[in-house]
């Protein structure tokens, strides 16, 4: 929302307090400011008057930051998005992929590499870096599908988004300040320094605040006492530009823009809600320091902590110079003798002789070397020698306190061991390797507010076109639901016409619109992108080394990591097929391992994919652990069956034993009768 505040003139809006807050925020960097001024003039050997002026002088400061530029930054980062956790959740893998892929797209679309150049310059000359972000949709007329321009109800020409990209952007370190903090997170206000060209100035500013601005600055202006008054600085260039400080103020939420020479209504143009809702509100991250103030955001240059030996170098090499004009061969001779002398030295070629008349002279005076009287350069050289060494302990002495060890310059010793110049390498990379943790850090910043932006603006069609993802809409998978509805409904209707037959096969059709089904939306993927919450808790954003791959160093560290895996796997798997060792466990095992190595990134993203098929184990000891479970539920049901019959066995010999007593006893009584009868008779 924007306010004009030509109608809202209250106190608290005043330009006045602006102006001196960011003239009080440029006075506690004037000593910063002239010694980054003092840093970029050594390193071009520019003078104070904009000349070149590199006589003499051992531009030591150049060979330092090419040194350390190349050695902290040399190719672009590469996103590395993933889940936060583990949680298996699809729409969340879904989002990570998502990011991924839209922020490498962004990397290379957007020129990060021209811009990460530039601010590790930043970083190591003036010492700080300041990388500010845009959202920059592209707005065009729409037409519809005759190629005719769309309109509204009132007859105005409907507009449509083209196309949305995010923009990173130097920012010079005369163009930024903020307010007073001993911690980036205390900053209660930035503001970054414009001069707008009038066309500039007219796509930006409503006309009632675009009337107020003064042309008069011109592009860069020096003067860092005020908003662009009292500059004397002298440019053949028109002075035909607005300077315009942009003003993000924290606490209120708001952007301010204040413009020199608008006192008629408080010297602010227009206010306006942020354009980027973000969670730091600050469209840039803490900016890279050089040098560290625990107590203060000053910074201060790498050059200031060895100016001194670097003007003693220039002193020493002046001396040099000086002296090198003096070691010359020269000196006198007789003048009788000069004709020949002067044929000797003008037209003496290699291995010839001059004719000469005066033979008889020569001959007096013992030969040529008698005749000429040259200049002692015995203590000039010795003293040349002398300022040779010195330089050379300055040099040595400068690269102590920069930390640029000997093999970090390419520089070696044949005398040297390789131990010891492994030592040298290590502790030069340890000196260094804070300058790279820094230079990361920056841009993994960078990279998460560049998430943000793409998540909370970025339209699903857009995500779509620079992913290339297959993600389905919600209107697709309902469709899907329908037509796998009136699928089932049909065969069901064929089962129950044709009784006894079996089923017949899945339909393709079919088959597409369960995988359809089973895969996020991009509107849950745009949801959790979007959200500030769940994009913290479900995907997390790295880098990895902005350095030049060494490729014998990433040969190796490949070979220990297949090494490493390969003998985990012949350790692990054989207790997982006999079902000794649990698979959750061996997989717990394989990713800490894995995330221990320089290929972690690549081989865990892998493993999540396959971390179902690897938990299986081998399929043929699973189908022979299959065969042995139903053997011994085979064994056990006839050691059952065994079990019945004996027990029926017992029972057909019980009964078999009291049919024979019931037999013999009605033998007995058949015989008692038999005998009772013959007594009757």
């Amino acid at each position: 929302m924007t306010k004009n505040i030509a109608a809202e003139n209250t106190p608290d809006r005043q330009a006045d307090y602006w102006i001196s807050q960011i003239r009080a925020a440029q006075r506690r960097e004037e000593n910063w400011r002239k010694e980054a001024q003092t840093a970029l003039q050594r390193y071009v050997l520019e003078s104070q008057q904009g000349q070149y002026d590199g006589g003499g002088r051992f531009n030591i400061l150049w060979s330092n930051t090419e040194t350390l530029r190349n050695a902290v930054y040399n190719v672009p980062p590469a996103p590395d998005v993933r889940q936060r956790w583990d949680t298996k959740d699809p729409a969340a893998l879904a989002a990570a992929e998502t990011l991924d892929r839209a922020l490498t797209y962004t990397i290379e679309r957007s020129g990060f590499d021209i811009v990460a150049r530039r601010a590790v310059l930043d970083y190591l000359l003036p010492g700080r870096s300041v990388v500010r972000l845009r959202y920059d949709p592209v707005i065009a007329p729409a037409f519809d599908e005759m190629g005719q321009p769309m309109l509204d109800e009132t007859g105005a020409a409907l507009e449509q988004l083209n196309d949305e990209t995010v923009q990173f952007e130097n920012v010079a370190y005369t163009d930024f300040v903020h307010s007073e903090a001993r911690a980036w997170e205390k900053v209660e206000w930035i503001a970054f320094r414009h001069f707008f060209t009038r066309d500039d100035a007219k796509k930006l500013f409503p006309p009632d605040a675009y009337n107020l601005l003064s042309f008069t600055s011109r592009l860069g202006e020096t003067d860092d006492t005020a908003l662009g008054e009292n500059n004397n600085q002298s440019s053949d260039e028109a002075a035909d530009r607005a300077l315009v400080w942009e003003i993000w103020d924290k606490p209120q939420g708001r952007v301010v823009w204040v413009a020199e020479g608008v006192r008629e209504n408080g010297g602010v143009l227009y206010e306006t809600d942020p354009p980027l809702d973000l969670e730091g509100f600050f469209p840039t991250p803490r900016p890279m320091y050089a040098v560290e103030q625990p107590d203060r955001l000053v910074p201060m240059p790498f050059y200031s902590q060895y100016k001194e030996q670097a003007q003693e170098l220039d002193r020493v090499t002046s001396r040099i110079k000086a002296m090198v004009g003096v070691v010359k061969y020269r000196g006198i001779y007789d003048a009788a003798m000069g004709g020949d002398i002067a044929r000797i030295v003008d037209e003496g070629e290699d291995g010839s002789f001059i004719p000469s008349d005066n033979a008889a002279l020569w001959r007096e005076v013992g030969g040529l070397g008698n005749a000429l009287w040259t200049m002692p350069l015995a203590d000039a050289i010795a003293a040349l020698e002398k300022l040779y060494q010195s330089r050379e302990q300055t040099k040595q002495v400068i690269y102590e306190i920069t930390g640029i060890s000997d093999v970090l310059r390419g520089s070696t010793d044949a005398r040297e061991t390789a131990t010891a110049q492994q030592i040298k390498a290590q502790w030069g990379s340890s000196r260094v390797g804070g300058m790279k943790r820094e230079v990361q850090r920056y841009f993994k910043d960078l990279l998460e507010i560049a998430a943000e932006i793409i998540g909370e603006h970025f339209q699903v069609e857009t995500l779509k076109t620079i992913t290339g993802l297959p993600y389905p809409t919600e209107q697709e998978k309902q469709q899907a639901a329908m037509q796998l509805q009136q699928i089932q409904a049909m065969q069901e209707q064929a089962q129950m016409g044709d009784s006894g037959q079996p089923p017949p096969p899945m339909p393709p059709e079919m088959q597409q619109a369960e995988e359809l089904l089973q895969q996020p939306s991009w509107e849950e993927v745009k949801q959790i992108i979007s959200s500030d919450g769940l994009r913290s808790c479900k995907v997390d954003i790295e880098t990895d080394s902005t350095i030049a791959p060494d490729q014998r160093a990433e040969m190796q560290a490949f070979s220990e990591t297949m090494q490493m895996v390969g003998g985990l796997l012949q350790q692990v798997m054989p207790g997982v097929q006999s079902g000794v060792l649990p698979p959750d466990l061996a997989m717990a095992l394989l990713t800490a391992t894995i995330r221990k190595t320089p290929l972690a990134n690549e081989m865990t993203s892998i493993l999540q994919k396959y971390e179902e098929e690897l938990m299986r184990g081998n399929p043929l000891q699973e189908e022979i652990n299959a065969l042995k479970q139903e053997n011994s539920k085979l064994q056990e049901e006839l050691e059952n069956k065994q079990g019945e019959i004996a027990v029926k066995a017992a029972g057909v010999q019980q009964k078999e034993a009291q049919i024979q007593g019931e037999q013999v006893i009605d033998a007995a009584d058949l015989q008692l009768r038999w005998a009772e009868m013959q007594e009757r008779a």
